[in-house]
C-alpha cells in the first residue's frame, strides 16, 4: 500500500465531499499536512445533521479540544485565532472576543474571519448611558439568527455588562457600528436564543422577552422588545439556579438547572 501522506490530492478531495459527520472531518484533517490541506479545500456540509460538539476550557495553546457527545472523545484541532481569547459559539459558528485585539466572527474548520466594530462602540450606541472603560465592558453571551456559512442576511445579537447595567445590542452584516437595543429587563439576561425569525431572551428574575431585527432600511432600525411572560417562581432570583432556552424538536423550552448539594 502507497504512503497515505503520498495520496494524489484530487483523491483525497473527493473523500472529504463524503465525509457528513463532523468528527471524522476533524480527524480526516489531522492524519498529515495533505490530508488537512485537502480539508480546507472546501466548506464542510454544514446542512447534514451533527450532534452537537462541546467546547472545552482554553489551555493557552495554538489548539482547542471539542468533545463529542456521540463518540464520546475529545478531537483536538488547530485553532490559533482564539488563543487568549473568549468563545461564544453560535450556529457553527464563534463569536470570539479579546480585550486587547477586538471582536469577530470565527468559523472553526475553515478559519473564515468577520471582523466586528470595536467593543467601544457599544458606549456609543448606547444613548444616555454612562461612559465606562473599554474594559470594563463585558459580553457574557452571543447569539447569531443564522449561519454566515449559508447567508448573508444574519444577525447577531450581544448580551454586555458594565458596571451594574446589563444591555442588548446588535450587528446586521454589512453594519459599520452596532445598534443598542432598548429593553428595560428587570434583572440581567441568563439566556438567549433565536427561534423562527424572533430572538427570545430570559432574565434572572423569570423575565422572558421576545423581539425581531428587521431588514435593512435606509432609516435606522428600532427594535421594539415585548415582555411574553413573567414567570413567578421562588426559583427565579437566586445564583444558584441556572436557566437556558433550547429549542428541542422545533419547541422553544425553558430549561433550569437545579443544585445538587450547594454546588
Amino acid at each position: 500500500m502507497a504512503n497515505r501522506a503520498e495520496l494524489p490530492l484530487d483523491l483525497l478531495t473527493q473523500i472529504t465531499k463524503r465525509v457528513k459527520v463532523i468528527e471524522d472531518f476533524i480527524a480526516f484533517g489531522v492524519v498529515c499536512t495533505s490530508w488537512r490541506t485537502a480539508a480546507r479545500k472546501k466548506f464542510f456540509d454544514v446542512l447534514s445533521p451533527q450532534v452537537p460538539l462541546l467546547m472545552l476550557a482554553d489551555k493557552d495553546d495554538y489548539y482547542r479540544e471539542f468533545y463529542s457527545l456521540s463518540k464520546k472523545k475529545v478531537s483536538r484541532i488547530f485553532l490559533p485565532e482564539t488563543r487568549g481569547r473568549e468563545c461564544f459559539p453560535s450556529k457553527g459558528w464563534l463569536f470570539t472576543m479579546s480585550y486587547t485585539r477586538g471582536m469577530n466572527l470565527l468559523h472553526p474548520f475553515s478559519h473564515i474571519n468577520i471582523q466586528l466594530p470595536p467593543r467601544k462602540d457599544l458606549l456609543l450606541a448606547s444613548e444616555g448611558l454612562v461612559e465606562a472603560p473599554e474594559e470594563d465592558i463585558c459580553i457574557d453571551k452571543a447569539i447569531l439568527s443564522a449561519s454566515p456559512s449559508l447567508t448573508s442576511d444574519y444577525v447577531l445579537v450581544i448580551n454586555y455588562n458594565y458596571g451594574r447595567v446589563n444591555s442588548l445590542a446588535f450587528w446586521r452584516h454589512g453594519d459599520l457600528n452596532w445598534t443598542h437595543i432598548d429593553i428595560n429587563t428587570h434583572g440581567g439576561v441568563t439566556s438567549m436564543n433565536y427561534y423562527k425569525g424572533q430572538f427570545y431572551c430570559v432574565t434572572w428574575s423569570g423575565q422572558v422577552w421576545v423581539f425581531d431585527v428587521a431588514r435593512p432600511r435606509i432609516t435606522k432600525s428600532i427594535v421594539k422588545p415585548r415582555l411574553l411572560i413573567w414567570l413567578k417562581d421562588k426559583i427565579f432570583g437566586q445564583c444558584s439556579f441556572k436557566f437556558y432556552l433550547v429549542e428541542l424538536s422545533g419547541t422553544l423550552l425553558l430549561v433550569t438547572r437545579f443544585p445538587h448539594g450547594g454546588c
